[in-house]
């Protein structure tokens, strides 16, 4: 019933992308380990002196700066309702996920393939690798991120699409 509506009729988009925007920068807020995190893995697996780990490493901290100051910005601007921060910081967060796992396995080399009690710190660092996914995909993929950067933010055209003010329950079922 309408007395169950929330804001005005036809304002369900509203509501909806004001709530992805939320989930969005949750997500691009959170974390799993830390930078430092990382440092004592690199410690423990004996590569702290390796040039390319040292490399990724310094990548890492480079993106969990930057998302740190977007998550600051994004904060900063909550009184004015989330805007094109909260895409920008979950796609940013969604790359440091995507290079960050791939970081723990490389750190571990061949022991990443172990697993519970025969790995380090009983798989801790598998489960991050693996569970990137679920925060990659949630509150939007990274594609979906970049068409909202592209078009909300840059002002870019949107995909052409003949179908956009055609009712959902309009259209062709297969």
């Amino acid at each position: 019933p309408d007395a169950m509506r929330l804001g005005a009729e036809g304002g369900g988009w509203r509501a909806a992308n004001t709530m992805l925007s939320n989930e969005r920068a949750m997500i691009g807020g959170g974390g799993r380990g830390g930078f430092r995190d990382l440092v004592a893995l690199a410690q423990r697996c004996g590569v702290t002196e390796d040039p390319v780990a040292r490399q990724e490493l310094s990548r890492s901290y480079t993106r969990t700066q930057l998302i740190k100051w977007l998550g600051l910005r994004a904060r900063s601007r909550k009184d004015q309702g989330l805007g094109p921060e909260a895409s920008v910081l979950k796609l940013a967060a969604s790359r440091r996920l995507e290079h960050d796992g791939n970081l723990v396995m490389d750190l571990q080399g061949a022991q990443s393939m172990l697993y519970d009690a025969d790995a380090i710190q009983h798989g801790y660092w598998q489960q991050q690798f693996l569970g990137q996914w679920s925060s990659r995909t949630g509150g939007g993929t990274e594609q979906i991120q970049r068409n909202v950067i592209g078009e909300r933010v840059l002002g870019l055209p949107g995909d052409i699409r003949l179908d956009k003010t055609v009712p959902f329950r309009d259209l062709p079922k297969n």
